[in-house]
């Protein structure tokens, strides 16, 4: 039976900062996008929006904690008309090796994504990064990055929980456990 991917639960694994960086970031993302109430904190995402049955244990493995060391190394935007993205590059390797991880744990994460082409899901070469604002207007972007660029989060952390988050249909994002 067919079922079309975007009524699926979907589910997104994320990683957040640790603390106080994912406050302030969390504050400057609600100075910067309106629309930041809507989404996900600020966070990094290791595993794009997926489709597929995730068992308790599945989950289990998910979230088992990881030691995963990551670097913010500049500032840097999407240009997408009327809907800007203001973003912190992520150093590539360390993320690159908890994805790889996360795949040995759970192998049936290639198995599919939103598009419901098993292949896509893992097919290209992420590009890691820590959404800080969207929706950014065009006539804003240049402004808002002058702004960011004077922020100086570029330092290097440790990273020991991930996160699992899920939306039916056309939802908001919720996370698993609460």
């Amino acid at each position: 039976r067919y079922v079309a991917p975007h009524l699926l639960m979907q589910y997104i694994i994320a990683a957040f900062l640790p603390e106080p960086l994912q406050t302030e970031l969390a504050q400057l993302r609600a100075e910067l996008d309106i629309w930041s109430g809507y989404w996900l904190p600020p966070h990094m995402t290791i595993i794009r929006p997926f489709s597929i049955e995730l068992s308790a244990t599945d989950i289990a493995e998910i979230l088992r904690p990881v030691h995963c060391t990551a670097q913010l190394v500049r500032w840097s935007s999407f240009r997408n008309p009327g809907a800007n993205v203001v973003f912190l590059e992520v150093a590539q390797a360390p993320f690159q090796q908890l994805r790889r991880d996360l795949l040995v744990r759970v192998p049936k994460l290639g198995q599919g994504d939103k598009s419901g082409d098993p292949e896509a899901q893992f097919a290209e070469n992420p590009h890691y990064h820590l959404t800080v604002a969207a929706h950014i207007p065009d006539n804003m972007i240049n402004q808002v990055l002058s702004k960011v660029s004077q922020k100086t989060y570029l330092n290097v952390f440790q990273l020991n929980k991930i996160n699992l988050f899920f939306r039916e249909g056309n939802g908001f994002w919720e996370t698993v456990f609460k």
